[in-house]
């Protein structure tokens, strides 16, 4: 099990707590909809540190319901874990990432291709370190 980050941002929390919580329903599953934002905030956080994959969690919970979808967004130590493949030749997901991560510490992977292939592979590691730069 990933180890729980103990840095939940003061920022997120006020970010988070400007939402509001949805009217209740009568839907049996709004339950879970139906949770205050700070409480939503809490438990992302405590799922995040229980999977394996991080970032499918924080893109997973974004595309529930409008409030998760808020409450994700805000919650910048849920866009942490950024994984650029050096294969590809763009980088739009891990940019949204970086941008959701804020002032958040970063855990920064770069998988694919060694960079050995003279022009095309300096020219994405030059694009990735663009990126991650000024979060450093």
């Amino acid at each position: 099990m990933r180890r729980l980050r103990s840095k939940t941002t003061s920022s997120d929390l006020n970010r988070i707590a400007s939402l509001r919580s949805p009217t209740p329903s009568t839907a049996p599953f709004s339950m879970a909809v139906e949770l205050p934002p700070d409480v939503l905030y809490y438990i992302f956080v405590l799922a995040q540190a229980g999977v394996s994959d991080p970032r499918h969690l924080s893109t997973t919970v974004s595309h529930v319901c409008q409030l998760w979808r808020a409450v994700a967004v805000r919650a910048s130590i849920l866009w942490t874990t950024v994984t650029f493949d050096s294969d590809r030749s763009r980088f739009n997901d891990e940019a949204l990432f970086l941008e959701r991560s804020r002032e958040a510490s970063l855990e920064i992977e770069i998988t694919g291709q060694p960079f050995d292939t003279p022009g095309t592979s300096t020219t994405r590691l030059r694009a990735i370190l663009a990126l991650i730069r000024p979060h450093s």
